[in-house]
C-alpha cells in the first residue's frame, strides 16, 4: 500500500498522538502500545518478507527483499549485503514491530536484507545495557561471516545515537566498523541550548522538551549522560560516511547539525539532508507519506553506493 496523504493531514494527526500519547504523563507502557499500532499494522511493500530470528540472546527480525531471497540464500554469509538497524524511541518505546513498515520500504528500495533488534528498554534497563546490546549484535553478525565491508549501520532518533555510538564502541574494540552509516534525526547530545530546542517549539507537531528529557532520564543518569558525551572527544578518523536526514520543523534539527559540523571538521565524508517543513522521523509511515518514501529512497542510495 502506498498511499500520497496530505502532509498537513498526516501533521495533524502527528500532533494529535503526541497530545493524547507521546507526552511526559502518559504511562509508558500506554506510550509502547500507541507506537506499535500506528507504525506495526500497515501491510508490509510488495516484495518484502519477515523472519523472526534470535542474535545474541535477543529477539529480531530479518526483513527480506524475494528479489533477492533465492540468490541470497545461496551465498556464504561472508557475501551477504545487510542493514543494521535500531529503532528509535526515546530509549523507553519503539520496537521492531513499531518500526516495521520503515524498516520494510528501506529493505525493498536498497534490495538489501535488514536485520531490526529488540534490545532492551528503560525503566526496565539502564544504560549502558541497550549500548552494549548493539555492539554484541554486531559482534554476533561478523562471528556468523558477515563482514564489515557489506554492513550498513542506520538509525532513527534514540536508534540513530545507538547506531552512532555502537561505531565508536567498536572502534575501542578494535573491529572494523560497518562500511557506512544513514541516520535519521539522530539525538546527538543532551545539549538543552541548541536554538532549535526553543525555536521549533511550536512547529514540531511530535517532539516536547519535556517529553524528551523524562524519558531519557529513565535510561541515563546525569553521570551517564557525561559519559556517553566523552564519544566527542574520541577519534572520529576511522568512521564510516554518513547520511544524516533530519526535518526543518524538529527541536532536534541542531542535533543532525552538530554532527554534521563534527563530520566535515574531521574531513570525513558525510551528507546532511534538511526537509523543509517536516518533523521528526517524518520517514516513520512510508505507507502514508510520499515525502518518506523519497527520504528512504535517498537512504537506500547512499547504502547502496557504498555497501
Amino acid at each position: 500500500m502506498q498511499l500520497s496523504l496530505p502532509v498537513a493531514l498526516v501533521r495533524g494527526f502527528t500532533r494529535l498522538v503526541k497530545i493524547l500519547f507521546l507526552n511526559p504523563v502518559t504511562p509508558i507502557k500506554l506510550q509502547r502500545m500507541c507506537l506499535n499500532v500506528i507504525g506495526g499494522f500497515l501491510p508490509l511493500p510488495k516484495g518484502v518478507k519477515t523472519q523472526k530470528g534470535q542474535i545474541a540472546g535477543l529477539d529480531i527480525t530479518w526483513f527480506k527483499v524475494d528479489s533477492d531471497v533465492e540468490g541470497n540464500s545461496k551465498k556464504a554469509n561472508s557475501d551477504k549485503k545487510i542493514i543494521f538497524y535500531c529503532h528509535g524511541g526515546a530509549f523507553c518505546i519503539g520496537s521492531v514491530r513499531s518500526h516495521r513498515d520503515l524498516c520494510a520500504h528501506l529493505a525493498k528500495y536498497s534490495d538489501m536484507d535488514l536485520i531490526s533488534v529488540e534490545y532492551g528498554l528503560a525503566p526496565e534497563i539502564k544504560y549502558p545495557v541497550a549500548h552494549e546490546q548493539m555492539v554484541a549484535v554486531y559482534q554476533e553478525l561478523l562471528a556468523q561471516g558477515y563482514q564489515s565491508k557489506n554492513i550498513a549501520i542506520a538509525g532513527d532518533s534514540a536508534g540513530g545515537n545507538l547506531a552512532f555510538s555502537t561505531l565508536f564502541r567498536l572502534q575501542d574494540k578494535a573491529l572494523s566498523l560497518p562500511k557506512v552509516a544513514y541516520l535519521l534525526s539522530p539525538v546527538f547530545t543532551a545539549d538543552p541550548s541548541y536554538p532549535a530546542r526553543t525555536e521549533n517549539i511550536k512547529a514540531d507537531p511530535l517532539l516536547s522538551n519535556a517529553w524528551i528529557e523524562k524519558l531519557a532520564a529513565l535510561y541515563f543518569t546525569p553521570e551517564d549522560m557525561q559519559q556517553e558525551m566523552q564519544l566527542l572527544t574520541k577519534d572520529w578518523s576511522q568512521l564510516p560516511p554518513a547520511l544524516i536526514q533530519v526535518g526543518s520543523d524538529e527541536i532536534l534539527l541542531d542535533d543532525s547539525r552538530e554532527l554534521y559540523k563534527h563530520y566535515q571538521q574531521q574531513e570525513l565524508e558525510s551528507e546532511l539532508s534538511i526537509a523543509e517543513n517536516l518533523w521528526h522521523v517524518y520517514q516513520f509511515t512510508p505507507s502514508l507519506l510520499k515525502p518518506a518514501r523519497e527520504a528512504l529512497k535517498q537512504g537506500a542510495e547512499f547504502i547502496k553506493s557504498k555497501v
